[in-house]
């Protein structure tokens, strides 16, 4: 079957026509309205004149150019706006690069201390048609790996959430391409009636999208159910156990297609209050009151002794004695 992202691929592939033949190419001056003079010079078609402006709004480096992005952020606090002018229009691709070549050497770079421009090269860099070597975008793939990695669970979540809300307003902004897009999908991944791989097919295990699995590790799970395991739970024990890693959601499956009910959270905390015993309790209160330890350190304690009584049930516990206040113990 063919995937989403065959199909981007298959997308991105079509032939398109040379984007040199074009004559809708521009050359245009970013000016400080403060000293009336130019302090970046770029080339391009359509709205690029603004895509500068519109990544510093955005917190975005444009071309991870910093001259440029502080330049810009200091014209507009001081200023409020920025000038645009196209110096040269209708041009060709080619003679566009030999135009921003000829007014950057004209200007001059800060960078490099001939003038006043933050452009960080010389201009007239031939980049149409350029495609990288799998070598090179094997290089950068694992380089960006490496930076992903290092970084924590929340800054992922940020870039996650950033990314969605982008595509999100490229579909709102491009409606035409999105119907374009669903439709091509509808026809190479959605199969509807008997075209469908999975119908006619009948529930449960003979499904042929449930992957059987041993009947001791079914037997585990419901056991582990019986006695009041969440399904995060179950899939840890299984793989301490039996060394098999399940998806989380699979356990819940394999209690549905054997007609076991699965619980709320609140109906399994009620079958760990059952558990506990008398002992049980008076040691909690002990270790708590006597020897001062946390939360974290009685669920260890506990655990030692062979009884299976998570931090949450504990602190739980606590709450409905009246001893446990949130604040930051002292260590015993």
């Amino acid at each position: 079957m063919t995937t989403t992202c065959e199909i981007k691929t298959e997308l991105m592939n079509e032939p398109k026509n040379d984007i040199g033949e074009r004559k809708d190419y521009y050359v245009y001056h970013l000016i400080d309205p403060k000293t009336n003079l130019p302090f970046y010079v770029g080339k391009g078609r359509m709205e690029r004149i603004y895509d500068h402006e519109k990544d510093v709004l955005n917190g975005r480096i444009p071309h991870n150019n910093k001259l440029l992005f502080y330049k810009i952020k200091k014209v507009l606090r001081e200023s409020g706006n920025i000038k645009y002018i196209k110096i040269f229009e209708n041009l060709e691709s080619d003679d566009s690069y030999d135009k921003e070549l000829l007014e950057i050497k004209k200007y001059g770079r800060r960078s490099n201390k001939t003038g006043i421009l933050c452009n960080m090269t010389d201009g007239g860099e031939y980049f149409v048609g350029f495609k990288q070597s799998e070598e090179h975008i094997r290089k950068r793939v694992e380089k960006r790996m490496i930076w992903y990695n290092s970084l924590s669970n929340d800054e992922k979540h940020e870039i996650g959430q950033r990314s969605g809300d982008g595509s999100k307003k490229y579909w709102n902004t491009h409606p035409e391409e999105k119907k374009k897009f669903v439709e091509i999908l509808k026809s190479k991944v959605w199969k509807y009636g008997k075209n469908n791989p999975w119908y006619g097919k009948l529930k449960g295990k003979e499904n042929p999208s449930y992957k059987h699995i041993p009947k001791v590790i079914e037997d585990k799970i419901i056991e582990l159910h019986n006695i009041g395991f969440g399904k995060r739970k179950i899939v840890k024990e299984i793989f301490n156990i039996f060394g098999v890693k399940l998806e989380e959601n699979k356990p819940l499956n394999i209690l549905r297609f054997n007609g076991i009910p699965t619980r709320s959270i609140e109906e399994i905390n009620q079958i760990k209050r059952k558990q506990i015993t008398e002992e049980t309790q008076k040691l909690i209160i002990d270790l708590f009151c006597v020897n001062k330890m946390g939360v974290v350190k009685i669920s260890e304690e506990l655990f030692k002794l062979g009884i299976n009584y998570g931090r949450g049930a504990v602190r739980r516990f606590l709450k409905r004695n009246n001893l446990y206040v949130k604040q930051q113990r002292t260590k015993g």
